[in-house]
C-alpha cells in the first residue's frame, strides 16, 4: 500500500466524518489572505467563526470554527472542526497548523485523512509536505476500500506513494464490538511493513501470521499483492495431502498474468506411487470473445481390464476447454469439450476435474437469432464413461442444423411455427444415418364468454432418411432399407375450464382438461433408426402433447384422447396444494410405438394408458413438496415414481430426492432404478454451516455416495471442511473416504489439503 493508502485508513472515529453540520448553520465567510494580513495589520484580527481561507500560494481549502494568522512566522492555525482540501485530499482534524514557508502542515485529534481513491488513514498526530503527500503519523492506521485495515505505531509516508510502518498489523477481521481490545480472529504482524501503491505490493518484515492472537506461522520475509489488485503473476497456495490410489501428494500452481487479458496457470501434481501430472490451463478475453482450455498429461504402468498391471506404459489425461465469440448482433460462434482418455481418469485425480454425467460431450456451434426466429449448426461427440460402454458405438453428429420459427399472433390469435432439423450421424462401427425432417404447425385459440377455453392445433411433420448398416432390432441379422419416409399429419382440440370457488381464506379450484388428437399410425418403421427418442418417460408432462417423444424419430400416430382433472387450493397467505391426474385412450394402439423404445413397460403399451399425475404440496413458504407418478391402469401398481421436497426452517434446512423407474442404459438394457438422496444444512451457529448428504441404490441396497461438510465464513477468513466416502470399484479405483480441508484467508490467501482416511 502507498502511503497515502496507509494514513487514510486509521481513524477512530470520536466524532461524526462528516463534522462541518456545526458549521452550516453558520455564517462563512471566504477571505483571502491578503484581507487577513490586512485585518493582521489593522489589529482587527480575531477569531473568526466557521471561516474559510483560499490560500493562493498552494491550490488548499482551509475551513474552521477558528483561524489565526501569523504574518511573520507565515502559520496558519485553524482549530475546531479543521477540513482542509487539496488536490482531492481532505484532512479532517481537530487542530491544524499549517506553515506557508515550508509547507508543512500539522494535525492533531481526531485527525483523518481520505484519499481521492477511497482510503482513509487515521492517526494521534500527522505531519504531512509536499500537498500531502509525505508526512510522519503516530499511531497510525489506514482502512482500504475492502475493509482491509493496516495499524502501527508509527508510519512515515513518502511521495504519497510509499508507506513504511513500524511494528504493524494487517487484517481485513472486525474487531470485537463488545472487547475491541481482543486479538482479531487472524492478523499478520511485522516488524517493518511496506506499502508501495505504484507496484501495488505489501512487503512484510519478520512477519508472523497469528490466530487468535496466537502465531502460527512465522516468515522472516513476506510480500503479497495488496488488496486493490485482482491478477499478479506468482506462486499460489499448494494442495498437500495423500490418497489410496496416489500415494502423497503435492500440487504447486503458478498461476502467469501474461496480460490484461489472457493468463495461464501451470500445477503439476507430484505423488509418490503414481509418477508426476502435468496440469495446465489458458485463459483469454478479446474485444467479443472469450477463451478457456485445460488440460493434463501423465504416464502410468498400463492396467489390463480387470485392474491388474500388464507390461508397458498408459498415457493418460484429459482436456477441458471452451471457447465463443459473438461475431454480431446476431450470430455468435463457440465450443465446449471435455474429454478423458479412459474411464477412470477423472475419478482417480479429483483434483483436476468432477464430471457431474457420466456422458462427456464435445461441441462445436454457430448460432443466429433474428427476433422471431433462430438458427443453429452444431456438432457433437460423445464420451459415456460407464465401463459396459464401448466407444465404436458412440455417435459422431456432424452436422445436426436447427432452424426454428414463432410468428406474432396475428388478428384471431392464431400463430404458427416452423421447425426444420437435418442432420447426419456416424459411428466407427454400427448404424450410420442422415434425417431431413420439418414440423409446421398452426394452432386457433379461442375463449369463450363462459371462461373455458379451446385451441385448435394442425400439424405437419415429414421425414426423410438415408441410413447403412440398419438392421431390425427385433431381428439382426435382416437387413432394412436404405431409404426411408414419411408424412405425419395431425390436428388436435384441446379444452379446458377452470372452476373457481372462494371461501374466506382459501381459493379452490377444479380445471378439468380434454384433448383430442387425430393422425395416421403405423409411421414407425424399422426402416427408420431411432437415435433421439429411446429416453422415453410417459408423464404428466408430455400426456397432452402431439408426440410425447423427446425427438423426431419416433412418433405416436392415430387418433387418441386426453383427459385429466386438476384440483387445487390456494390460501391468503400464499400456502397452496394441487393435484393433477391424467390418463390417454388410444383406440388403435401400435406395437411399434413400445418396440421402439426398448422397454416394453413404457406405459402405453396397450390401448388405455396408465395413469399419471403429480401433487405440489406448498402450505407454507419453507415447505415444498413436489411428487410425480404413474400407476398401472390395471392394479394401480407404481411403475413410475419421483419425489422432490424440502423443509426450511430458521436454522436447518432438509431435502431429500427419490426415483423409482427403469432406464435404457447403453450396454446393458432396461435397468430398474430406484434410489433415494437425503441430505441437509443447518446455521445453528453464527458464521457456521454444517451439511450433508447420501445416496443409497435401493435395488442393492447399498450405500453410492455420502458427503459431510463443515463451513466457517466470516468477513475475513473462510474454514472449509469435506469428508467423502465413495464405494465405487471399477479396475484401479477402490472405495475408500477421502477429505478436503481448505483455509481461506481473505485478502491474503488460501492453504488447501487432501487425501485419503
Amino acid at each position: 500500500m502507498s502511503p497515502h493508502e496507509l494514513c487514510a485508513i486509521v481513524r477512530q472515529v470520536r466524532r461524526p466524518a462528516v463534522l462541518p453540520h456545526s458549521r452550516i448553520n453558520r455564517q462563512r465567510v471566504r477571505i483571502t489572505l491578503v484581507i487577513i494580513a490586512t485585518l493582521i495589520a489593522l489589529g482587527l484580527a480575531r477569531p473568526a467563526s466557521a471561516i474559510e481561507t483560499k490560500l493562493p500560494q498552494t491550490p488548499a481549502t482551509i475551513s474552521a470554527d477558528r483561524i489565526s494568522y501569523d504574518e511573520d512566522l507565515g502559520i496558519i492555525v485553524a482549530s475546531g472542526h479543521v477540513e482542509i482540501s487539496q488536490q482531492d485530499r481532505v484532512l479532517l482534524a481537530d487542530t491544524v497548523t499549517y506553515n506557508q514557508r515550508t509547507d508543512t502542515v500539522t494535525a492533531s485529534g481526531n485527525v483523518s485523512l481520505h484519499e481521492p481513491t477511497g482510503e482513509i488513514i487515521y492517526a494521534d498526530y500527522f505531519e504531512l509536505t509536499e500537498g500531502l503527500k509525505d508526512g510522519v503519523a503516530q499511531n497510525f492506521r489506514l482502512m482500504m476500500q475492502n475493509k482491509a485495515r493496516f495499524a502501527s505505531t508509527g508510519a512515515r509516508r513518502e511521495g504519497g506513494v510509499v508507506t513504511e510502518m513500524a511494528n504493524g498489523v494487517y487484517s481485513l477481521c472486525e474487531l470485537c464490538k463488545d472487547d475491541p481490545d481482543r486479538a482479531p480472529l487472524w492478523q499478520l504482524k511485522g516488524a517493518r511493513i511496506i506499502h508501495n501503491e505504484d507496484e501495488h505490493e505489501v512487503y512484510f518484515e519478520d512477519a508472523t501470521l497469528e490466530m487468535f492472537g496466537v502465531p502460527i506461522a512465522y516468515s522472516p520475509y513476506f510480500s503479497a499483492p495488496d488488496p486493490t489488485v485482482k491478477r499478479r503473476s506468482g506462486f499460489l497456495t499448494p494442495t498437500g495431502g495423500n490418497a489410496h490410489q496416489l500415494g502423497q501428494l503435492y500440487q504447486q500452481p503458478y498461476f502467469w498474468a501474461i496480460d490484461d487479458d489472457k493468463d495461464a496457470t501451470i500445477a503439476p501434481i507430484f505423488t509418490t506411487q503414481s509418477g508426476q501430472v502435468f496440469y495446465g490451463q489458458y485463459r483469454e478475453r478479446w474485444g467479443d470473445a472469450q477463451l478457456s482450455v485445460a488440460g493434463s498429461a501423465t504416464q502410468q504402468p498400463a492396467l489390463n481390464e480387470s485392474g491388474d498391471p500388464k507390461p508397458g506404459v498408459q498415457d493418460r489425461g484429459h482436456f477441458d476447454g471452451s471457447g465463443l465469440i459473438n461475431i454480431d448482433d446476431n450470430w455468435r460462434t463457440g465450443f465446449n469439450a471435455v474429454r478423458e482418455t479412459d474411464d477412470t481418469y477423472f475419478p482417480r485425480y479429483k483434483l483436476l476435474y468432477s464430471p457431474t454425467t457420466s456422458v462427456l460431450v464435445a461441441n462445436a456451434y454457430l448460432e443466429g437469432f433474428f427476433g422471431q426466429s433462430y438458427s443453429g449448426l452444431n456438432t457433437f461427440a460423445f464420451q459415456d464413461v460407464r465401463q459396459q460402454v464401448l466407444i465404436k458405438d458412440l455417435p459422431l453428429v456432424t452436422p445436426a442444423y436447427e432452424y426454428n420459427y414463432v410468428s406474432k399472433p396475428g388478428e384471431y390469435g392464431e400463430r404458427w411455427s416452423f421447425d426444420f432439423t437435418p442432420y447426419n450421424i456416424f459411428r466407427a462401427s454400427g448404424l450410420n444415418s442422415r434425417r431431413l425432417s420439418q414440423n409446421s404447425q398452426w394452432e386457433l385459440p379461442y375463449t369463450s364468454p363462459y371462461g373455458d377455453s379451446l385451441t385448435w392445433t394442425l400439424a405437419l411433420q415429414t421425414d426423410l432418411y438415408s441410413t447403412s448398416n440398419n438392421v431390425d432390432a427385433n431381428n439382426p441379422s435382416f437387413p432394412v432399407a436404405s431409404q426411408a419416409g414419411r408424412a405425419q399429419p395431425q390436428t388436435k382440440l384441446d379444452w379446458r375450464y377452470p372452476w373457481v370457488r372462494h371461501d374466506d381464506v382459501i381459493q379452490e379450484m377444479i380445471e378439468p382438461h380434454f384433448a383430442f388428437i387425430a393422425g395416421p399410425q403405423g409411421n414407425n418403421s424399422v426402416a427408420i433408426p431411432n437415435e433421439d427418442s429411446q429416453d422415453f418417460q410417459f408423464d404428466d408432462q408430455n400426456l397432452y402433447l402431439l408426440n410425447p417423444f423427446p425427438g423426431h424419430d419416433q412418433v405416436d400416430g392415430g387418433e387418441r384422447v386426453m383427459y385429466g382433472v386438476t384440483l387445487g387450493a390456494y390460501g391468503d397467505k400464499g400456502g397452496s396444494t394441487t393435484l393433477f391426474v391424467g390418463q390417454e385412450y388410444q383406440f388403435h394402439r401400435s406395437a411399434v410405438f413400445t418396440n421402439a423404445t426398448g422397454n416394453p413397460d413404457t406405459g402405453l403399451q396397450d390401448n388405455l394408458s396408465d395413469y399419471v399425475g403429480r401433487v405440489q404440496i406448498k402450505p407454507i413458504s419453507f415447505v415444498d413438496l413436489s411428487y410425480r407418478f404413474r400407476l398401472d391402469h390395471e392394479d394401480l401398481a407404481l411403475r413410475y415414481g419421483a419425489i422432490d421436497a424440502s423443509v426450511s426452517f430458521p436454522l436447518v434446512t432438509l431435502y431429500t430426492s427419490y426415483i423409482n423407474t427403469a432406464q435404457n442404459v447403453p450396454g446393458t438394457g432396461v435397468t430398474p432404478v430406484n434410489q433415494i438422496t437425503v441430505g441437509g444444512t443447518t446455521h445453528f451457529a453464527n458464521h457456521w454451516t454444517f451439511g450433508g448428504s447420501l445416496l443409497r441404490d435401493l435395488v442393492s441396497g447399498d450405500f453410492r455416495y455420502q458427503q459431510f461438510n463443515a463451513t466457517y465464513d466470516d468477513e475475513c477468513f473462510t474454514l472449509i471442511a469435506t469428508v467423502t466416502r465413495n464405494f465405487t470399484t471399477n479396475r484401479d479405483i477402490s472405495p475408500g473416504n477421502s477429505f478436503i480441508f481448505q483455509v481461506v484467508f481473505k485478502g491474503l490467501g488460501e492453504v488447501r489439503a487432501g487425501g485419503s482416511l
